[in-house]
């Protein structure tokens, strides 16, 4: 999980140096990647960190896998609605990528 979360927490230590520094753009940026990192969408790093902390948490390994690949697909769909709603198509492109990969590892897609 340490290893994961470097990902997100490098995004914030940029958005830090970035704000002393007065770099706008860097630090929106930042803050962006940051906020997509940490969605709980698989494979993202904040889907690993969520089903992780699920495995951690629950006896029963299988559920909560299933529980954080259906949070996944969930959280991709909104993502996918949010795309249509701003207009911003890769970010739909992304959101039904995510959600093949979620719908793949339930076993719903060959």
């Amino acid at each position: 999980m340490k290893v994961v979360a470097a990902g997100p927490l490098s995004n914030l230590l940029l958005v830090i140096i970035g704000s002393l520094l007065g770099l706008d753009q860097f630090v929106s940026i930042n803050i962006f990647l940051f906020i997509f990192n940490i969605l709980p969408i698989y494979p993202m790093d904040g889907g690993h960190l969520f089903k992780d902390f699920l495995m951690l948490n629950m006896n029963n390994r299988r559920k909560a896998f299933e529980i954080s690949m259906i949070v996944s697909l969930v959280t991709s769909v909104f993502l996918l609605i949010f795309s249509f709603l701003s207009g911003q198509l890769i970010i739909g492109i992304l959101s039904i990528v995510f959600g093949y990969f979620a719908l793949k590892e339930l076993g719903y897609i060959k």
